[in-house]
């Protein structure tokens, strides 16, 4: 690779990266906002990195340890966790990797910020650049009909495009599935992501607790 296309792959990498950490943050702040007052729900938590075990249960990795890239908790009894992808390889062969990822975070996780370190409800959620949603949400729902891989609880797909005039935006779709929270699903989509895309100005300062 001459060097000049080198130092464009790199920068692309590192935009994606950049992308995905921002809207990573952005989703978090949109689940944990509440409209009414102005302020995130009480008892809900931003928990970037955190280390979650699994179950003897797990239908792929039983009794490990496993780092989702998104983890919020939204009351003491509901979480979300999920994988954030700009995007994902032109061979689709390994497209099911990152479908096994959230795979593994469809189970009874421990590690939440309860007394027992467990809640009683967990949606599963794959972050995606808007340009990849359609592609992926056809394969997820490919290989679940196929039984390649299984989800007890909700999957949902959420796209994300950062739109830059005088200051930064990100949009925020939930292109497929659901989430189990009714409040969620049924926002004015007008105010916030759910329904149609819409467009959302994060408060960055308020991101991270």
């Amino acid at each position: 690779m001459a060097a000049e296309d080198c130092v464009k792959a790199t920068e692309s990498r590192i935009d994606d990266y950049e992308q995905t950490v921002l809207a990573i943050g952005a989703f978090a702040h949109a689940l944990r906002w509440d409209m009414a007052t102005s302020a995130n729900r009480p008892d809900s938590w931003f928990l970037p990195g955190r280390r979650m075990d699994t179950s003897p249960q797990n239908r792929v990795t039983p009794g490990n340890v496993v780092t989702p890239d998104v983890v919020v908790q939204l009351t003491p009894d509901y979480g979300v966790v999920g994988e954030a992808k700009a995007s994902m390889p032109k061979d689709r062969q390994f497209w099911l990797h990152t479908l096994k990822q959230l795979e593994k975070y469809d189970d009874n996780l421990v590690g939440w910020k309860t007394t027992s370190g467990h809640v009683s409800t967990i949606d599963v959620v794959l972050l995606t650049h808007h340009a990849s949603k359609v592609d992926i949400a056809d394969f997820l729902q490919i290989k679940i009909a196929g039984d390649e891989i299984a989800f007890n609880g909700n999957i949902s797909v959420v796209a994300y495009a950062r739109i830059t005039d005088a200051r930064s935006y990100f949009s925020l779709e939930r292109s497929w599935g659901r989430l189990s929270d009714d409040h969620l699903d049924e926002r004015d989509p007008a105010l916030t992501l759910w329904g149609r895309q819409s467009y959302l100005r994060p408060p960055f300062r308020r991101l991270v607790c």
